[in-house]
């Protein structure tokens, strides 16, 4: 199965505008005019080391025609040390450009990153479902790539050579030899249409490159993450060829624009000094027909030098610009990413809690699956400082209406009332302050136990953490670990097994300390034995907290005081245990299929 093809997975492609690409480039130039410091230094430094090497190409004439013929070398020295100190102008000129703009380049890279990273994080939870992380990481460090060098290096190379192809033309004016110049004017229209015919077409191999560079690093991605299913199903040749054939392809992609750019160039190249060697040869015959001197000739011939490699520079440079249009149209997609769900306009104040929370007809479809009915004008109380646990078969939508009071996604009609407000007109972040929550696959940080059980409490205090990791029922195996709470868990808790990552989940819930707990499968990977001692924290802290969970086992669900049924996103009984088994519905089949070990009322 070629998971590439999934298109919920797809990343997002620029458009085939080659207009908008290049002004997705320019959208990045505020952050270059931030560094107002290191860009007029660059700036500065780049003006000096023109003009120092313009000025050495001028007065070559002089030295030739007067400091050797006609005062025949008398004064040769002095001439000498004026192109020397020529030269050391250009020279510490060039080194300070240099520094600057590679100073330029990082910062400027790490603040379109910052700002990138930041706009991510505002982003609604059904854009990471469908796009992968791995083309996200992609665009923030492959694309970015190519757009720091164009606003930094690209576009100081592009001052530069537009200076050095001003004096040189100025100089060549100078000269005299305007039948010379015309020749090589000439040539610049022709440059002009060759860009713009390939340039539409570099373009689009550029995205393309970048497309399956992309792809290729979710591959990689996705077999690493799960390599213990690989090893499990012996299906390592299986990823082998997925990741050579997705290399095959990104190497093709890689091919056909480097065909294309070398085609371009190999023309302009052409062009470009083919013109030149032409110039020169009528230049030496004017000099043997005494219509140049010998020193004009000399001057003649750099500035034209200088004229040629402006404009192979300049028109490598376009091919950097096609490609990196590409990269920026991807990156600026990101830029513009609206946070949802949206901030309302005039936000109620906070919820007042402890209160009721309602849900009143709420209905519900996932944006990646529009034609399948989550929830169904589902309708329940949750009163304050109780504990309420949601059952049902599995797809029955209990989870759902977690991520809905979360605001990871907003219903698509009825209403969640918190305390009396409509948690829409909340503000979510301020919503979300009210809420620790524990979900079904219990993420870890590569980062110290310590730092992980604080992550919701960035201010607590040693102290803090360990009395929450003993109610979470972590303490015991945190302590035995070699570094203790300091010890580091690996890549998303590799190291630890499923239940010590879920107690750790646990304890950094109960740390936050938040009036409203939601639990999420909380306790699905432990044993009995330590499932009770995590249910014996709960269960003193409940008398404080509102509590929504969702369980399968019989000791957490007779623990709370109201059980709502779930079966196909509607809710089909609510009640104690007690009222639920003496009806034959749902609750009962449920509870007699998953807990048949467990005694049950008569």
């Amino acid at each position: 199965m070629d998971r590439r093809s999934d298109k919920d997975s797809r990343p997002m492609t620029a458009g085939p505008n080659g207009g908008r690409d290049i002004n997705a480039l320019t959208s990045f130039l505020p952050f270059v005019l931030r560094q107002k410091g290191l860009a007029a230094t660059a700036l500065v430094s780049l003006l000096v080391a023109s003009a120092g090497y313009m000025g050495t190409l001028r007065y070559l004439s002089d030295v030739v025609d007067v400091g050797i013929i006609a005062e025949k070398g008398r004064d040769l020295p002095a001439h000498f040390l004026i192109l020397g100190t020529a030269l050391t102008i250009t020279a510490a000129g060039t080194g300070v450009r240099h520094y600057s703009v590679a100073q330029l380049g990082e910062r400027v890279a790490t603040d379109i990153r910052t700002a990138v990273h930041a706009t991510l994080l505002e982003a609604d939870i059904p854009f990471f479902e469908t796009n992968r992380p791995s083309d996200l990481v992609s665009r923030m460090t492959t694309d970015l790539s190519l757009v720091q060098v164009v606003l930094t290096s690209t576009i100081s190379v592009i001052i530069q050579n537009a200076i050095l192809l001003t004096g040189a033309v100025a100089i060549l004016i100078a000269t005299g030899s305007w039948r010379l110049l015309l020749t090589e004017i000439a040539l610049v229209p022709l440059i002009v249409l060759l860009l713009m015919a390939q340039g539409k077409k570099v373009r689009r191999l550029s995205r393309q490159t970048q497309d399956s560079l992309a792809t290729l690093g979710s591959v990689a991605d996705q077999t690493f993450e799960a390599i213990q299913i690989v090893r499990a199903f012996t299906a390592e040749a299986i990823e082998k060829a997925r990741f050579a054939d997705a290399a095959k392809e990104s190497l093709r992609s890689a091919g056909r624009l480097a065909r294309s750019r070398g085609m371009m160039n190999a023309m302009l190249i052409f062009l470009i000094f083919g013109t030149l060697f032409g110039v020169l040869w009528q230049a030496a015959n004017d000099v043997l027909a005494g219509r140049m001197t010998t020193g004009q000739l000399l001057t003649f011939a750099g500035a034209s030098a200088v004229v040629a490699v402006a404009l192979a520079s300049l028109s490598d440079v376009a091919g950097e610009l096609q490609r990196a249009a590409g990269g920026a149209a991807r990156l600026k997609e990101l830029m513009t990413i609206r946070p949802a769900p949206a901030r309302p306009a005039r936000p109620c104040r906070r919820p007042a809690v402890p209160g009721t929370i309602a849900f009143e007809g709420v209905s519900f479809r996932y944006p990646s699956r529009p034609d399948d009915l989550a929830l169904d004008q589902v309708s329940f109380l949750v009163e304050p400082r109780s504990s309420v646990a949601i059952v049902g078969p599995s797809g029955s939508g209990k989870s759902t209406l977690l991520k809905l009071l979360l605001r990871f996604y907003d219903q698509d009609g009825g209403r969640i009332l918190l305390g009396g407000e409509d948690h829409r007109e909340v503000d979510p972040a301020a919503l979300r302050s009210l809420i620790s929550y524990v979900p079904q696959d219990c993420f870890l940080f590569a980062d110290t136990v310590g730092a992980n059980i604080a992550y919701g409490a960035p201010g607590a205090g040693p102290k803090a953490v360990r009395e929450a990791a003993r109610a979470a029922g972590a303490a015991d195996f945190i302590e035995k670990l070699p570094d203790g709470y300091e010890t580091r868990v690996g890549e998303k808790g590799a190291r630890l097994s499923g239940g010590q990552r879920q107690r750790i989940s646990i304890a950094r819930a109960l740390l936050r300390d938040a009036p409203i707990l939601l639990l999420d499968e909380a306790t699905s990977s432990l044993d009995s034995e330590s499932e009770q001692d995590v249910q014996r924290g709960l269960n003193a802290i409940r008398e404080t907290r509102t509590t929504i969970v969702i369980a399968h086992r019989l000791s957490t669900i007779l623990s709370s005081d109201t059980i709502v049924v779930l079966d196909n996103g509607r809710v089909m009984a609510t009640g104690r245990h007690d009222d639920l088994m003496r009806q034959d519905g749902l609750y009962r089949d449920l509870t007699r299929l998953q807990f048949i070990s467990h005694p049950l009322p008569a």
